[in-house]
């Protein structure tokens, strides 16, 4: 980047969190990507950090081997 003709040197550092299904908000996301943008921060200069999946569990989660779900987020 430049600025008044000189160079300056430009670095980004960025948290990246996903989801899927439709029962993540966008509160929940949005706080992910925020605690990975942090994460990043503290790694060092121009990197970025993403966060394992959000799962919310559902009624179902006993079809995966576990008990009934109580609907808290979990990271898959």
């Amino acid at each position: 980047m430049e600025h008044d003709g000189k160079a300056i040197p430009v670095t980004i550092s960025t948290g990246v969190a996903d989801t899927s299904g439709p029962n993540a908000s966008f509160e929940q996301l949005f706080a992910e990507a925020d605690r990975a943008l942090y994460l990043a921060k503290r790694s060092g200069r121009n990197c970025f950090r993403r966060l394992p999946q959000i799962r919310l569990v559902h009624e179902a989660g006993a079809e995966e081997g576990g008990e009934k779900g109580d609907g808290k987020r979990q990271l898959a």
